[in-house]
């Protein structure tokens, strides 16, 4: 399997915000429907709705260190 431009990454990222959008607006509410009607696994979307993170997002809380200060031990 090829690895994702940043570009389809954002684009993914911006079809997963819209069916969590969809689905809170939706009455009644339907995961598989706001799921196919986007374009998004299932699965991600009810991993999102329960309060999962994207894998930038989880992997930025376990760095020990922030970017600038990353960058001030470096200079």
């Amino acid at each position: 399997m090829a690895s994702l431009t940043k570009r389809e990454k954002d684009q993914r990222e911006e079809k997963l915000q819209k069916a969590i959008n969809h689905y809170e607006n939706s009455v009644p509410a339907n995961i598989r429907h706001s799921a196919e009607r986007f374009g998004v696994p299932y699965s991600t979307l009810r991993g999102r709705l329960t309060g999962a993170q994207n894998r930038v997002a989880g992997q930025l809380k376990a760095q020990a260190l922030t970017d600038y200060e990353e960058n001030s031990i470096v200079r």
